[in-house]
């Protein structure tokens, strides 16, 4: 079961144990998922330097590349199912 609210962003995971095609789906689903993230993450980033802030900005973007990394990582493995 997966359950996400967007506004108040709350997840719930109860993966106990599921076919290779309900890990492989919600993989799918928690990659797409990240990438809508890291946008709002970039999104935030830019407008936190041009405001002044950009100490924040520039950590915002820094963990920018290690979500993206991992995002890969995720995309290989689900490639690797196929």
């Amino acid at each position: 079961m997966h359950e996400h609210e967007h506004h108040e962003h709350h997840h719930h995971h109860n993966i106990v144990s599921g076919s290779p095609e309900e890990l492989k789906a919600l993989l799918e689903y928690m990659l797409h998922h990240n990438i809508s993230h890291a946008e709002d993450i970039s999104q935030i980033a830019e407008q936190l330097k041009a405001g002044g802030n950009t100490d924040a900005g520039e950590k915002a973007l820094s963990a920018l590349e290690k979500y993206n990394q991992g995002n890969a990582l995720l995309k290989e493995a689900l490639e690797s199912m196929k």
